[in-house]
């Protein structure tokens, strides 16, 4: 659906299989009243309303008094706003939503589906892998602190692409089944830091080509992972169920052919500020792409020790010839073990043979 100025901008609500497609300009002039805090019944949380369900897209938390980084969040907002004033970018941006039907739902532990390709790096962000599906580690409020105190993966790439902040006024909670794709969204800034260190460190030209859409061939999934308050807690099979349905409704290609199935690059989903164990984490993402038969990129960045040993667990179960279905079983085992290690050691210590017996 594309919208113009004639039309009432859709709500992409739960449940729904939807898009909004609109021009770079269109998205500017939205931005420019959330940055005026213009839209009404959408700061009180307090207030039971229809939108409650709905993140704040007005700007008004990023004003209050907090960290430095705000200002370095707000630093990058204003340039994106120099920048289009100076020269209006003419291309179009689309945010689609995603609801996996029941039905398609996986049988994880019965599935014998091979492992996909698996690449490994510690020298790229996430965001500067071009050509692939890019995970946003969200919350499912989309955007999740980017206008307030948050500022790790999800809030930096939001700030640095403020186009993607448009989400926030559209797109309604995700569920576990969901997921939110945001695709031709324009950089402009560079930073440097990370959460309390971040900072605005300039210009940035985005180079990256245009579709036949005119939208730039930048496609992120916005993927959120549970909050482990209590780490411990994650260790459970419901949980396990819970995160390959989101990273399988995330990953999976929205038609076939080689347009849709290009490569998947991700990381340590929720395993900073969610407290997720980064060796289970990175199972669950494996089994995910494997069986939505896509190559996956795991994009550690300066993470050494985890990508090394996720090469020799990687080599190791190939070798072994396990199936999507082995590494499931490999989880529940793992789970019941009362002096638990890390998952690398108990899969590379378990022949998958052992598994059937």
């Amino acid at each position: 659906m594309k919208c113009t100025i004639f039309q009432p901008l859709p709500l992409l609500r739960i449940g729904t299989n939807r898009s909004v497609t609109m021009s770079q300009q269109q998205a500017a002039s939205l931005l420019a009243c959330a940055f005026f805090c213009l839209f009404p019944n959408r700061s009180d949380y307090k207030q039971k309303n229809k939108r409650r369900s709905f993140p704040n897209p007005n700007f008004n938390a990023l004003y209050q008094s907090g960290h430095p980084k705000k200002i370095q969040k707000l630093k990058c907002i204003l340039h994106y706003f120099r920048r289009i004033t100076e020269k209006m970018p003419n291309g179009i941006i689309t945010i689609q939503r995603f609801a996996l039907p029941t039905h398609l739902f996986p049988q994880w532990s019965d599935l014998q589906t091979g492992l996909c390709d698996l690449h490994l790096t510690t020298g790229k962000k996430i965001e500067d892998v071009n050509g692939a599906l890019q995970v946003d580690f969200a919350c499912k409020y989309i955007g999740g602190g980017v206008l307030g105190n948050g500022c790790v993966q999800e809030e930096i790439r939001f700030t640095i692409c403020p186009e993607m902040l448009v989400s926030l006024l559209v797109c309604e909670r995700m569920e576990p089944n969901e997921c939110i794709f945001l695709i031709g969204c324009e950089r402009y800034s560079s930073y440097r830091g990370y959460a309390n260190s971040f900072q605005f460190d300039g210009d940035y030209i985005d180079n990256t080509p245009k579709d036949n859409w005119g939208r730039k061939w930048s496609h992120l999934v916005a993927m959120d992972a549970i909050c482990f308050r209590d780490p411990s807690t994650q260790y459970d099979m419901e949980c396990v169920d819970r995160e390959l349905l989101k990273a399988y409704t995330s990953f999976r290609p929205l038609e076939e052919g080689s347009d849709y199935e290009f490569a998947i690059a991700t990381g340590n989903w929720g395993c900073g500020a969610f407290h997720g164990d980064k060796y289970v984490k990175a199972i669950i993402q494996l089994m995910a792409a494997s069986e939505a038969r896509r190559p996956l990129i795991y994009a550690a960045y300066h993470d050494k020790t985890l990508i090394d040993s996720l090469d020799v667990v990687y080599d190791y179960l190939k070798d072994q010839k396990a199936t999507i279905g082995d590494l499931y079983q490999y989880l529940k085992r793992y789970f019941t073990q009362m002096d638990r290690g890390s998952l690398f050691e108990y899969i590379l210590n378990t022949p998958v043979s052992f598994l059937k017996s």
